[in-house]
């Protein structure tokens, strides 16, 4: 479970009412690019490949054992005290997070994104960069009709190898020579506009929601107050 900067916050907070210890995570985990057109960074294709960076900070199995009923919600109350369903972490995500989306915006959203995509993959200049990139790869030594096949190749091994690192930094080279992801990006943008436009009511809701919940982790995260009291 990775949480949030805000939610670690909260939830150090919350422990503290029960006078329980909680370690929090001093490290974020390592960012994963936004991998829609392929692995685009060249620290995370040199360092792990295709593989997702790795990170074993599950803060919910390395708390003490004592914290864990009220962490996790397994206990209603401790000491006398209620404890809020679901424990401290789902108090925390839920302060964060705020109410669920209506459902009927999420599918709308869903929809876009996937059909945008789709579409943009047929798209005549986005079908002209990724012939460009697979030439890229060619002169490097590589053989792929497009990006997800390239990934497709070694995403599933086990192993991070030394190849799978070598062909994922020659993808990541290949995409900036060719402009392939600022192409990409401008075809499917101009895609999702289109469809938006009917829906930008419908839509509004998760706007509004989105910025309530950067607020709201800027202010939390921007207290004078800290789990330690300090």
């Amino acid at each position: 479970m990775l949480l949030s900067r805000a939610e670690r916050r909260l939830i150090g907070a919350c422990m503290k009412r029960y006078g329980l210890p909680y370690e929090e995570a001093t490290v974020d985990p390592p960012g994963l690019s936004d991998r829609r057109y392929g692995l685009a960074d060249r620290v995370e294709a040199q360092n792990s490949g295709y593989h997702p960076p790795e990170f074993t900070g599950n803060e919910t199995v390395k708390q003490a054992q004592e914290s864990m009923p009220v962490l996790m919600g397994q206990v209603s109350s401790y000491q006398g005290k209620p404890v809020p369903s679901g424990g401290c972490v789902e108090e925390a995500g839920r302060r964060v997070q705020g109410a669920p989306a209506p459902q009927d915006a999420v599918q709308a959203a869903t929809e876009i994104s996937r059909s945008s995509f789709e579409e943009s993959r047929s798209d005549p200049g986005v079908r002209k960069v990724v012939s460009a990139w697979s030439q890229c790869m060619k002169s490097k030594g590589y053989s792929y009709p497009s990006p997800a096949d390239s990934a497709a190749a070694f995403v599933e091994k086990a192993e991070v190898t030394r190849e799978e690192k070598r062909a994922a930094t020659a993808d990541v080279s290949c995409k900036d020579e060719t402009g392939l992801i600022d192409i990409w990006l401008r075809v499917e943008t101009r895609i999702q506009e289109e469809e938006l436009m009917p829906r930008r009511e419908l839509l509004s809701v998760l706007e509004k929601r989105h910025r309530q919940q950067v607020e709201g982790a800027t202010a939390i995260l921007s207290s004078t107050e800290s789990p330690n009291g300090s």
